[in-house]
């Protein structure tokens, strides 16, 4: 618990609670600040929210919120939005678009990881890390295509639905590669993921 000076000769005790209040009223004061400046700028609101971050973040200084618990309340902000992008997105969309969608998918990852690859060997890195900053570079964010779409109304258009199928398919292989990790690392073996 740290203790901050409210007024001259008064202090406040931080509990865990009180912190993590302060953290998610800071982070969510800055968003909306930065959101706004963002549109303002003629910008999407997420570049906005994506400064915020790196002004809320160990890296800058001033406040600094704590890591772990905005580290929690990111992902779960993650898996909110994936959530409501399932609901909204199903299989049979996927199967509208496939054409598009799957072929396209796998051709750019494939394309970008060999790319991402190379360069991070010719940097230094070993083969094996090389592998892994390559196939971090072919994944596209889901997220913000998503609210970019949500933003300009253009998730019913064609090129919406293909722009959504094609991040889902490389969901599917972020999920794959994630579960690779190991045994790329050398931790164990691949056989049950390939199973």
């Amino acid at each position: 618990m740290g203790r901050v000076p409210v007024l001259p000769g008064l202090d406040l005790a931080l509990t865990p609670e009180l912190r993590f209040i302060l953290d998610l009223g800071v982070a969510l004061a800055l968003a909306l600040v930065f959101g706004a400046l963002a549109t303002r700028l003629g910008q999407p609101p997420i570049v906005g929210y994506l400064a915020a971050g790196v002004v809320i973040g160990p890296f800058t200084p001033g406040f600094v919120g704590n890591q772990e618990q905005i580290g929690q309340l990111a992902e779960l902000g993650v898996v909110l939005l994936l959530f409501a992008l399932g609901v909204e997105f199903s299989l049979h969309e996927l199967r509208r678009v496939w054409r598009i969608a799957v072929p396209g998918a796998i051709a750019q990852i494939v394309i970008t990881a060999v790319a991402g690859t190379a360069v991070a060997v010719l940097l230094g890195l070993s083969p094996v890390g090389a592998v892994v900053i390559g196939s971090a570079i072919a994944i596209s964010s889901t997220l913000v295509v998503l609210k970019i779409l949500v933003e300009r109304g253009e998730m019913d258009s064609l090129h919406g639905r293909a722009a959504i199928g094609w991040m889902v398919v490389q969901d599917i292989v972020t999920i794959l590669l994630i579960a690779l990790l190991e045994p790329l690392a050398g931790g164990g073996s691949a056989a049950p993921v390939l199973l």
